[in-house]
This record gives C-alpha cells, structure tokens and sequence, in this order.
C-alpha cells in the first residue's frame, strides 16, 4: 500500500468526501492520472470506479485500510470521536455486528457509560419508563451492547 498523501491535523469530513466525488469524476472522465491512483491501490477494480471504490483509493492513500478507518481518524483528531463512536455503536446494535461491537468497545471504553444528555438512557442501557424504579426492572433486561461485552 502506496501512503503518498499525509491526514493534517484537523482533517475536514466534508473535504475527504468532496475528494473522493473528485476522484471518481475524474476516473469516469478518462483523467490518466487520476486511474493510475486507482489503479496503484485497487489494481483489479473495474472503471469507472463506484463512490465507495473511490473512497477506498483515497482512504488507502492516507495510509487506511479503509473509508470507516479514514474518517473514524478524522473525527478522533477533530475532537469528535466519542460521540462519532457512540452513532457508530448504535448503528452496529442495530445492525447485530457483534464483532464490530466489541472493536468499537475495546477502542472506546467509554461507550460503557456514555450519554448524550442526563435524560438519555445512555447507548449501553435501555430506555427507563419515568415511573420505573429499581424493584419494577428485571435483573436480566441486558442491552445487546452489554451483552456483546460479555462475550
């Protein structure tokens, strides 16, 4: 994997999408300077490349396996990765990637207590009735996020 570009320090989102369009544009327009970047990173990928290839090439120029990787560095160094990683975790309960659940804990443990606000359940717990108190729960009303936890 060929890193000919470094991420600054306070790498804008919408910049990286923004050069990804470009990118695939360019690939699509016949640019040959633009299909040899593609072609360094995805070799066997077929032209015109999808957004999603396109965002790979560029992700993989920065020195990134992948988009996900890419744009989680960038919302770490924009100080924005705990709540990038609490919208991510939720995505992924939804989607029951266990796997990718236990990534995102074992890279941000401090998932296991975040909220949003104080009237938020937090990601990790269910959503409490206003009357309910610690005698009405029942001890095995785990959320999926804590149960992946215990896997």
């Amino acid at each position: 994997m060929t890193t000919s570009k470094s991420l600054p320090p306070r790498p804008s989102l919408q910049s990286l999408r923004k050069q990804a369009k470009k990118l695939a544009r360019d690939i699509a327009a016949g640019d040959t300077g633009a299909i040899a970047r593609a072609r360094v990173q995805l070799p066997n990928a077929d032209l015109p490349l999808s957004q999603r290839n396109a965002q790979l090439v560029l992700a993989r120029e920065y020195g990134y396996a992948g988009w996900q990787d890419l744009t989680a560095e960038a919302s770490k160094r924009l100080g924005t990765g705990l709540e990038w990683a609490a919208t991510q975790a939720r995505r992924v309960i939804h989607d029951n990637d266990v796997e990718r659940l236990k990534q995102l804990l074992a890279e941000y443990p401090a998932l296991l207590s975040w909220r949003a606000s104080d009237s938020d359940g937090g990601l990790l717990e269910w959503p409490r009735a206003p009357m309910a108190t610690a005698s009405t729960r029942t001890e095995n009303s785990t959320s999926p996020a804590r149960r992946a936890q215990s896997c």
